[in-house]
């Protein structure tokens, strides 16, 4: 877990993208926040897209969210 958080912060969008998809961020809230804060629109709909992130982070997306990614979070 401690690589993923470690990864969920590195300056390269693909690697925050793999974590966002990755289904054991889910075992650990702190990586999911992590990533919900991030700008960049993919990291976010990988989020949305991942069954394991909470719906508590969802919902933070459709409010913080990248805007072009808000509705797919709205609709979670």
């Amino acid at each position: 877990m401690g690589a993923l958080l470690a990864f969920a912060q590195d300056p390269k969008v693909e690697v925050r993208v793999a974590v966002a998809s990755n289904p054991n961020i889910g075992r650990a809230e702190s990586i999911a926040e992590t990533l919900v804060q991030d700008k960049n629109a993919d990291v976010a709909r990988a989020l949305v897209k991942n069954s394991a992130v909470s719906l508590s982070a969802i919902a933070r997306i459709a409010d913080i969210g990248p805007r072009s990614v808000r509705p797919l979070a709205e609709g979670r």
